[in-house]
């Protein structure tokens, strides 16, 4: 890599028997960074995408023609954050809490095997698809290959990951490649027939479900009515400007308010009667992630040679993933805690779990799986021992020590004493998928809604456990530390069990900052 001004730029070498289709010696691309380890990564990323383009014009080169090669070209040269983009914004809005909660913990799991993937040197998981890529390389040149491709794909995981909690993702920008004489426009398919092969092929390569295909086709045809149906071939950069703009001026349920009209129609409609109820910068950034994606397949598949779509931005959104939770207010906690009490001496769990999701941030199925062993001392600390022994988790870092808030400790001890050791803190048994917290999750919110009838939507009993994160975040306790305390992956930490850098000491100080009204 050579510095050139800010950023790190990256040179790869075209192999000698490919230079006469691709027309260069060496790629040129900057990383848009000038961090040398972000830097490092990025060209990682574009060392895979390459090598896989070489090694595709290697097999199909000599029967491509000049068209093809340059669209085969662009698309490799797409970076896969692009499809990061689009996953988040098609199926985050689609998704509930516990569907988003899911996904991250699924993130974190992939991140943590990753990372030790990494560390031991196992290269299963890449080798074949670095053997792809090299073909007749050498032992050491596949193995070094192995080891850029996990780091890809550990990049991409933590990206996709930041990008799910509202974090920007950090898109690099597309090679800047000779451009090849631009051939004679065909008149092409019209953009309906375009928009109709994009959602039936994606939808079923990638197994979307109907939700997911009814809202693919729905900005389709809202592309459509904007633009007029015409050759895909025809539509300007210009083109799409104007149906960008439009975007946001549209009318929310528009199907209800305007039923009948078309989309255009109803934007017509909707300006007439002076409708201030228009679509959020989220849902048009979900239309416009389809619409990028339904020219990337056109260039995908030869209709034309680079998309009118790109220079489009996303619409900046208010807050992040995290404001579409909502964490307990003080007034909150005490109306619902005090009917859970109400019912304390015959149903102790439903007042036991809510408060080690509170005071411990434990997960509701790691809080209705505590035994009377899992509550003990570690260096002289009372601590949550949540293991997997005691009932399942969710990924490998959920396998942690909690220490136990002196405002609940006396609680829990005496809970404690009154089982035996590796029997369920609460009496409950195991139900459906071998799970504790089935109904204890429904019971739960159902308390929830009677002890606040006008609480939003959501306000739900997981937000016990995200009100000990935003508490802990009010008390400027380090977000690496409230990463351990919940059982999240920590970036640069080693992976085991208890085998984090923390001290139960340091975790005990940050858990006795949490600030919360006596219940």
């Amino acid at each position: 890599m050579l510095r050139r001004r800010d950023h790190w730029t990256v040179r790869v070498q075209v192999p000698r028997d490919l230079r006469p289709l691709i027309r260069r010696r060496e790629v040129w691309r900057s990383t848009l960074t000038g961090d040398l380890k972000e830097a490092k990564l990025r060209a990682a990323m574009l060392r895979g995408h390459i090598g896989s383009l070489f090694t595709h014009l290697r097999k199909h080169g000599p029967r491509m023609s000049r068209e093809q090669i340059d669209a085969l070209t662009e698309q490799y040269l797409s970076a896969r954050i692009e499809e990061i983009e689009e996953r988040i914004a098609v199926c985050v809005p689609e998704s509930d809490e516990g569907g988003r909660d899911a996904w991250a913990d699924d993130l974190q799991e992939e991140i943590e095997d990753l990372e030790l993937a990494l560390q031991e040197g196992d290269y299963r998981k890449v080798q074949e698809d670095a053997r792809r890529m090299l073909p007749q390389g050498s032992d050491s040149a596949v193995a070094i290959l192995c080891r850029r491709l996990l780091e890809v794909r550990l990049e991409v995981a933590w990206l996709e990951l930041k990008g799910l909690q509202g974090k920007p993702l950090h898109t690099s920008a597309r090679l800047a490649t000779r451009p090849a004489a631009t051939p004679k426009k065909p008149t092409g398919p019209l953009l309906s027939k375009v928009c109709a092969d994009y959602v039936e092929t994606t939808s079923t390569a990638q197994q979307w479900t109907e939700g997911t295909k009814a809202t693919n086709e729905t900005a389709a045809a809202m592309l459509v009515s904007f633009l007029g149906d015409k050759p895909v071939s025809d539509i300007t950069k210009a083109d799409m400007t104007a149906a960008y703009l439009k975007l946001p001026r549209f009318p929310s349920n528009a199907t209800k308010k305007y039923p009948g009209l078309s989309p255009i129609e109803a934007l017509d409609a909707a300006d007439a009667a002076k409708d201030e109820d228009r679509l959020h910068p989220r849902t048009c950034n979900i239309r416009l992630q389809c619409w990028k994606a339904i020219f990337r397949h056109a260039v995908g598949t030869d209709l034309i040679d680079k998309s009118p779509a790109d220079h489009l931005k996303a619409f900046a959104e208010e807050g992040s993933a995290h404001s579409s939770r909502d964490a307990f207010t003080d007034d909150q906690l005490r109306a619902f805690f005090g009917l859970l009490r109400s019912k304390q001496e015959t149903q102790p769990q439903y007042v036991g779990i809510p408060l080690a999701m509170l005071y411990a941030g434990l997960r509701l199925e790691e809080a209705c799986a505590l035994r009377g062993a899992d509550i003990r001392q570690e260096q002289g600390v009372w601590v949550f021992d949540v293991n997997a022994d005691a009932g399942h988790l969710k990924t490998k870092n959920a396998e942690r020590l909690v220490p136990i808030h002196s405002a609940v400790l006396p609680y829990f001890l005496k809970a404690r004493d009154s089982v035996e050791p590796e029997a369920n803190l609460w009496g409950l048994e195991r139900g459906a998928r071998d799970r504790f917290g089935h109904e204890v999750s429904k019971t739960l919110n159902r308390r929830l809604k009677k002890a606040i009838p006008n609480k939003p939507d959501e306000l739900v009993a997981y937000s016990l456990r995200h009100t000990f994160a935003t508490r802990l975040k009010y008390a400027d306790v380090q977000d690496h530390t409230i990463s351990e305390l919940m059982g999240h992956a920590v970036e640069a930490l080693s992976v085991g069990r208890y085998g984090k850098k923390l001290e139960v000491g340091h975790l005990r100080e940050a858990v006795e900052k949490l600030a919360l009204p006596v219940l």
